[in-house]
């Protein structure tokens, strides 16, 4: 009897131990999910962590700036912006604000109409293996495009990526290549908001972007030299500045945008048939330092509903 207690005694014992084994087993999950969660999580200390370390080079980015820039002065937007580009940036405009894009560091530059900068945010340039050459054209490749793009019948980007910066590798403008093996004369998806061009690209060809309807900014390099026709027709492109270098513009080159802001370079001698016809919301046109005159095609600048 004596013995037949003990060993129920000593089953209560093992039973309470193996309990509190399994209590302390999902006490330690419970912390281990937790301590996950404050590390790895939304609001982790790693992705605060990385939240930091972005906000310290972008200040860094913008003191670095002022501090290279603090003596220029200005007389208006434009002087700044053709200052800009006669330093290699890319420029160009997003609604009022000015852009402007350095390659040699990968910022993006973003200013007001008095010149102020407001913020800098580090955008890489595509690489190289997001483009293959073939016979008469540069293409996307298809591993790029199937990582990072919708294959339905308007090529639009996957998620969030929607800005387009071409790398300084390439000196002409790529082609997408149709389902069925045709080379469409678009270059980028159609929900692409913003193309960065570099100084390598001297030729932007005919209906390079025409009809890319999410498109408010392009940023063009200082060494480009032609526009062709309707290479940015029917977009929203809300401002446009065409570097000094640029020489000739073809017909319907940025007709039907919404065009704000239009700053026009010193040796373009000919603005051609509606180059900026339809344009919804003109509200400056400039034109900076032409040694001789701009002869204006028919109907050059049709507003509409103006």
């Amino acid at each position: 009897m004596q013995k037949k207690v003990k060993n129920l005694e000593e089953l209560n014992e093992n039973g309470i131990t193996l309990v509190a084994l399994v209590v302390t087993i999902i006490v330690l999950l419970i912390l281990a999910g937790v301590s996950l969660s404050l590390v790895l999580g939304d609001n982790g200390i790693i992705t605060r962590a990385q939240d930091a370390i972005t906000k310290y080079k972008e200040a860094e980015a913008k003191e670095q700036w002022q501090m290279n820039n603090f003596t220029n002065e200005y007389e208006n937007v434009y002087d700044f912006m053709w200052d800009m580009q006669n330093q290699g940036y890319s420029v160009g405009f997003d609604g009022n604000a000015v852009l402007a894009y350095d390659y040699k560091s990968n910022n993006l530059y973003r200013f007001t109409n008095s010149c102020d900068l407001i913020n800098v945010e580090k955008i890489a340039p595509l690489s190289t293996e997001s483009f293959i050459e073939s016979e008469d054209a540069l293409l996307w490749s298809e591993d790029f495009l199937s990582q990072n793009c919708y294959y339905d019948s308007n090529w639009s980007w996957n998620e969030n990526k929607k800005i387009c910066v071409f790398p300084e590798s390439i000196s002409q403008i790529p082609c997408l290549l149709a389902e069925d093996g045709w080379v469409l004369n678009r270059s980028v998806p159609l929900n692409t908001s913003l193309i960065i061009l570099p100084n390598s690209i001297s030729r932007i060809r005919e209906k390079s972007f025409e009809g890319v309807e999410g498109l408010s900014s392009v940023l063009l390099g200082s060494s480009l030299q032609r526009i062709e026709e309707c290479a940015f027709h029917r977009c929203d492109i809300e401002g446009v500045v065409i570097p000094p270098t640029v020489k000739f513009i073809g017909g319907h080159g940025f007709a039907d945008n919404i065009g704000s802001h239009i700053v026009i370079g010193s040796t373009l001698l000919n603005v051609p048939f509606e180059c900026f016809s339809g344009i919804d919301d003109v509200k400056n046109i400039v034109i900076l330092d032409n040694s001789g005159y701009i002869r204006f095609g028919c109907e050059c600048i049709l507003l509409y509903g103006k």
